[in-house]
């Protein structure tokens, strides 16, 4: 809706003249469209993009953090999932530009014009696959934090080889260790002067991931495990309930305990399956998968409580 006083129509009627005026031909060049120079677009230049993306990952793209038994800093990460998330911006910041061109043209060119080599359409094409194709790789990323402790979208300094990919970047300087914390109240802030070499003997080092066999058996191992705790799991969560139910034989013992047991069950698979309980997530169950487990182990008890009454 146009604003009454506002000066909002008439900063719409001038755009819409410079438009006009862009569309104008050039002498001995007929129906060329003038294309506007990047500096004179509306929209912030290059620089400051770049600082305001910057500024805003900075709180997660390089940390520096203290050791547990003081205030010295032993231990340094680089976050490539805000690295992404900058990468995302980026994408979107050149969608915007090239739809405002669109837009104020009032067509997409599917020719490449003047001294451009690939037209506006193809354009889109590119950016919109590379934007899809970022948003893919998130949920990549987004599946690895839930295995905090082998996060691969987090270089740190606890293994050798990374360590020495961070302290060859020139990243564990006093300066960029300044620069990490620039975010960071005063009081929170480490002390530079306690800033100490890396202690290259008390970090392992190892290339990311692990060779393919001692992979596929950590696997095995790992199910193996996981099968049986769940078989236990399952057979206790049925065995418990009966057991208090047979040696106390009270219809008010008899339907407290299967009601808690019933609201527990249903508790624990849910918090199993979504991963909230660390090392512990098998198979993603939704919502449905949750109903039914639960309704399963309720029937099995309720048809207990009816055989022994």
């Amino acid at each position: 809706m146009v604003r009454e006083g506002s000066g909002y129509s008439a900063g719409l009627e001038e755009i819409i003249r410079n438009q006009q005026h862009h569309r104008l031909t050039r002498p001995n060049q007929p129906h060329t469209i003038v294309e506007e120079d990047e500096d004179e677009h509306p929209i912030a230049n290059v620089d400051e993009f770049s600082r305001r993306v910057v500024t805003e990952g900075m709180r997660d793209l390089f940390i520096a953090l203290p050791n547990e038994a003081g205030r010295r800093i032993v231990d340094c990460e680089v976050n490539l999932a805000t690295l992404q998330r900058m990468n995302i911006h980026a994408i979107q910041r050149d969608l915007v530009r090239l739809t405002s061109k669109i837009v104020l043209s009032g067509r997409m060119e599917v020719h490449p014009q003047r001294d451009e080599t690939v037209s506006q359409a193809l354009q889109v094409r590119k950016l919109m696959k590379e934007y899809c194709t970022a948003w893919r790789d998130w949920d990549l990323i987004l599946k690895s934090a839930s295995v905090a402790e082998n996060d691969q979208f987090r270089i740190t300094t606890h293994t050798a080889l990374s360590a020495c990919l961070i302290e060859e970047a020139g990243m564990l300087t006093k300066e960029m260790i300044f620069r990490a914390q620039e975010h960071l109240p005063v009081e929170e802030r480490l002390s530079l002067r306690l800033l100490e070499p890396l202690d290259r003997n008390s970090t392992t080092s190892r290339l990311p991931g692990e060779p393919r066999h001692a992979a596929l058996k950590d696997d095995k191992i790992q199910e193996a495990t996981q099968r049986f705790f769940w078989g236990i799991g399952g057979g206790l969560a049925l065995i418990g309930p009966m057991l208090l139910m047979v040696l106390h034989k009270t219809l008010l013992t008899t339907l407290l305990t299967s009601s808690l047991a019933v609201i527990l069950f249903a508790f624990v698979v849910a918090m199993i399956s979504s991963g909230l309980i660390p090392g512990t997530k098998t198979i993603d169950l939704g919502p449905r998968d949750v109903l039914a487990a639960t309704a399963t182990y309720a029937a099995v008890l309720v048809v207990f409580v009816g055989v022994s009454s």
